[in-house]
């Protein structure tokens, strides 16, 4: 039996077995496309029997293909087995019915190896190569919101939210970056966080990381 398959068989034991499996592969816009699998093909994604074109890997940011990038059906859209990572798997609770995730790659037909369009495994050459200098990369990131009040519909505006405790936004300008900075404490509540203070900018920021040696 295969690793998956194991992983499978447990998951199943915990959640019961799902109706469908979401199979989710990260392209290199950070977009998750990929495709739905009855529940009971199990052994068809552990076999590699599941396929998708390689150019899912590097579509623009609506989804289309680029030419430029040499994939796609200027070279008849070959396909890549997909196979899943293992310990992604897990269940889907806000989804109606049984359902579960798990994130893939695929397969290049010419190597066997995980394609080097995949933006998860470039990542992990690189990080191969700084621990092999004894560097360890760490990241920090940002969590940008906005803040809107309830509405009565998913086919009403949204509006910002103007209850007590929230800031008003006011246009401003930072440099070549125009936005709405919010100066004033926003009040929430999150799960385990109950009227917790933040300070922060609504419009995007670089991600920040740092290198530091191994010790």
């Amino acid at each position: 039996m295969s690793d998956f398959l194991k992983e499978y068989a447990a998951y199943c034991d915990i959640h019961g077995r799902p109706d469908r499996i979401e199979l989710m592969l990260c392209d290199l816009n950070a977009v998750l496309r990929g495709k739905w699998l009855p529940g009971d093909d199990e052994k068809k994604l552990a076999e590699g029997a599941v396929r998708l074109p390689l150019s899912t890997y590097a579509p623009n940011i609506m989804g289309a293909e680029v030419s430029e990038t040499g994939l796609g059906i200027v070279v008849g859209d070959p396909d890549g087995r997909i196979v899943p990572i293992p310990g992604t798997l897990k269940p889907v609770p806000w989804a109606k019915g049984k359902v579960a995730q798990v994130q893939v790659e695929m397969i290049d037909p010419d190597t066997g190896e995980i394609s080097n369009l995949s933006a998860r495994q470039q990542l992990a050459n690189m990080v191969e190569a700084f621990h092999a200098k004894g560097w360890h990369p760490v990241l920090a990131s940002e969590l940008e919101f906005y803040l809107f009040q309830p509405r009565a519909s998913d086919d009403e505006a949204r509006h910002p939210s103007s209850q007590p405790g929230c800031a008003e936004l006011r246009p401003r300008s930072t440099g070549t970056h125009p936005g709405y900075p919010v100066r004033n404490p926003l009040s929430f509540r999150s799960t385990g966080h109950r009227h917790r203070h933040v300070d922060r900018r609504i419009w995007p920021r670089p991600v920040r990381g740092e290198f530091s040696p191994h010790r």
